[in-house]
């Protein structure tokens, strides 16, 4: 063998070596995350259940953007279904303080989260209407909220 020959197959070799090494690497964070975006929604469910919604809602927004990462449609729709709940209750809460404006931002940003609740659309047309005026945006929001409760069954 030649120098040059054994040279070509030590780095062929390390670079086999390499490749497991890196696959085998691959693996171990796949699965980490994969177990990341679990515990994320276990936190959240626990959240939950002892009232913390900031918290809730923080590690339902976090399991859902770790699950899309592993293509767990499940727990995304799951984690927004929950985030657009509070998301109402937070808007709900503001408009009863009179802050309206954030209100809507509250009720947008649920429907954005579950765009088939139609909690959200029912209170933000009613905050349109009732507390802003706002009488024509108001109406086609709560129409929205009919056509939305109406698929939902």
């Amino acid at each position: 063998m030649t120098a040059s020959y054994q040279t070509l197959r030590h780095l062929l070799t390390r670079a086999l070596l390499l490749a497991v090494l890196a696959v085998g690497l691959s693996a171990q964070a796949h699965a980490q995350d994969d177990q990341e975006y679990k515990k994320a929604y276990n936190a959240a469910l626990e959240a939950a259940k002892a009232k913390d919604y900031n918290t809730a809602y923080t590690e339902f927004s976090r399991a859902a953007q770790l699950a899309a990462a592993q293509g767990d449609d499940t727990v995304i729709r799951s984690s927004k279904k929950v985030m657009a709940q509070i998301d109402n209750a937070r808007g709900r809460q503001a408009a009863k303080g009179g802050n309206f404006d954030h209100a809507l931002q509250h009720f947008d940003t649920g429907i954005a989260n579950n765009p088939g609740y139609a909690r959200n659309y029912h209170d933000k047309g009613d905050v349109m209407l009732s507390d802003m005026g706002n009488k024509e945006d108001g109406i086609a929001t709560l129409q929205m909220a009919i056509e939305k409760a109406n698929a939902e069954g």
